[in-house]
Order: C-alpha cells, then sequence, then structure tokens
C-alpha cells in the first residue's frame, strides 16, 4: 500500500486500516482487546509505520528487546506485524515487534483491570502526565486533567520513549514539520510536557519525539469534538 500522509484525513484513515487489521487479528487469534485499546495502538502503529518508512527505527538493546519478547503477548504482536507489514509493504525488525509487544501487553492489562488505568502507569510517568495536563489547563484552559485515555496513551508512548532519552537515543519524525504547521496548539502542549520532563529528569526531547507525542493530543481533540 503506497503511504502518504499530505493532511489529516489521510493520518485517520491508516489508522482506521490498521484498527481494521487489529481487528481481525484479535477476533481471529481469539485475543480480548477494548475499542480504546485497538485505537490506542492503532494510534502508536501509525507512528511506527511512519518511522519504518522513513526508514527510521526505534534502537533496543538486547536485553530490552529479550524482555519484551518474554511477555505472552509477543507471538500475537508478531502475527499482527507480519499482516501489517504485508498491507503497508514494510518490514518490522524485532525490536519494532518487541514494542508492539509492550503496547498490546499493557492495553490488555488496561482492559482486564478494574482499578483506573491510571494504576497501571509508571508512578514517576503518571506524575509527568499529571503536572503536564494541569499546566495546559493553567494556561490554555483546555482541561485533559480526568482524560484517561489520553493518559494511557501517553504514558505507553513515554515509557519507551524516556528510556531513549536517558540512553541519547533519537528517532527522527519525517512528518515533524507539518505536524508544527498544522497542530501548532498540540505542539504547544507537547512542549509542557517536555519543560516537566526536564524539569524531573534533566533531559530534554528534541522536536521530532514532540511532534510524535503532539499527535496524541491530536488524537484526543480529534476524538473530543466528534
Amino acid at each position: 500500500m503506497n503511504l502518504t500522509f499530505n493532511t489529516d484525513t489521510d493520518f485517520d484513515q491508516v489508522k482506521m486500516i490498521i484498527g481494521d487489521i487489529i481487528k481481525d487479528t484479535a477476533n481471529d487469534f481469539d485475543l480480548f482487546l477494548s475499542t480504546n485499546s485497538i485505537k490506542n495502538l492503532s494510534v502508536h502503529l501509525s507512528i511506527a509505520i511512519i518511522r519504518i518508512k522513513s526508514d527510521n527505527y526505534i534502537p533496543l538493546s538486547n536485553g530490552q528487546i529479550t524482555s519484551y519478547k518474554q511477555e505472552y503477548s509477543y507471538p500475537y504482536a508478531k502475527m499482527l506485524c507480519d499482516r501489517l507489514a504485508k498491507k503497508f509493504e514494510i518490514d518490522f525488525p524485532e525490536a519494532e515487534i518487541s514494542l508492539v509487544s509492550m503496547y498490546l501487553s499493557k492495553n490488555q492489562k488496561l482492559d482486564l483491570e478494574i482499578n483506573s488505568g491510571f494504576d497501571l502507569l509508571d508512578d514517576n510517568i503518571f506524575k509527568i502526565i499529571n503536572e503536564t495536563m494541569t499546566c495546559i489547563y493553567q494556561k490554555y484552559h483546555k482541561d485533559y486533567r480526568k482524560d484517561d485515555k489520553l493518559f494511557i496513551a501517553i504514558g505507553l508512548h513515554l515509557e519507551p520513549a524516556l528510556e531513549r532519552l536517558a540512553n541519547n537515543q533519537t528517532v527522527e519524525n519525517p512528518l515533524k514539520e507539518e505536524i508544527i504547521k498544522r497542530h501548532k496548539e498540540e505542539f504547544n502542549y507537547s512542549k509542557i510536557l517536555n519543560d516537566i520532563v526536564k524539569k524531573e529528569t534533566d533531559l530534554s526531547f528534541n522536536k521530532d519525539e514532540l511532534a510524535f507525542i503532539a499527535l496524541h493530543f491530536v488524537v484526543a481533540n480529534n476524538r473530543i469534538e466528534n
């Protein structure tokens, strides 16, 4: 499939295609995923496919890959990635499949947990996101403070992103300039998150990563508006 992201509609269409593939895979292998988890995974996989199409891959150590491969969700992640690879004419390296396994595992735990999905987030990550949402509300009067879907989506993104940041590993975002140009509001929100990250860790994301994070705010705004 020829993949382009010239408009927000293109991104939404790709998310829908990925969502259908996730649903079909879950149904074929009796894997329970809620509608919200499918949406979360669709966003993460859309971002992953954007990167892979541009030959930008997430660097993981052998130890990280081994750890993610031990998740029960890894075989399902492999089957899902095989289907996506065929549809979008790309190859998923082992590190990318391992990350999909992590996302799949976290989302399934979210579906099965009785308590709030916030409980699945690392305390430090929750603190960063919670403070970010408070600052966004104070500065822009946009209230995401009780948006558990957005909390979880950004939390799942931040877990590996912060690890990359600590190891001085960066990933290029081929859509960076387009995202910044078309979604200034959401990019500003990601910059607020970066200020909190900087305060908590003495480290700072580059614009490539912030543009990826901004997409989660874009998806949240679309969900709220619709």
